[in-house]
């Protein structure tokens, strides 16, 4: 969020059990805002389950965005599907008229399925992804 100049417009999507946003929709990135967005992670208890899928669709459907950040361990878990090959699929269908640039960060992602998955979800759409 540091990194990202005052005027972009964004929003924070946290996806547990279920995906919820912390705006009702992507905000004029400002002082407040940046501080609000890291106030909204912070609340976020690592280690849980999380819809993947949920979480990417109402990312996907920010009116005014452009790109995505997903960072996760490239293992779904909770929601409507969690095989990756379905996943995957069901984000390319949603990104047609999106048209989104997603990026991944692999948090925790250690075994070679989870990196692919990643991999290739960020590749369907132009992104890059990177390891930590």
């Amino acid at each position: 969020v540091d990194g990202l100049p005052d005027g972009a417009h964004v929003n924070g999507i946290v996806f547990q059990e279920r995906g919820r946003a912390c705006f009702d929709g992507p905000r004029e990135l400002s002082k407040k805002v940046r501080k609000d967005l890291v106030s909204f992670a912070r609340r976020v208890t690592p280690g849980e389950g999380g819809d993947l899928l949920g979480a990417l669709r109402l990312a996907l459907a920010q009116e005014a965005a452009d790109t995505v950040f997903l960072l996760s361990d490239g293992a779904p878990s909770h929601g409507e599907m969690v095989d990756k090959g379905r996943v995957r699929s069901a984000i390319r269908a949603r990104n047609r008229m999106a048209k989104m640039i997603v990026n991944a960060v692999g948090l925790g992602a250690e075994k070679r399925t989870q990196r692919a998955f990643l991999e290739e979800v960020a590749a369907d759409s132009g992104g890059r992804v990177v390891f930590r």
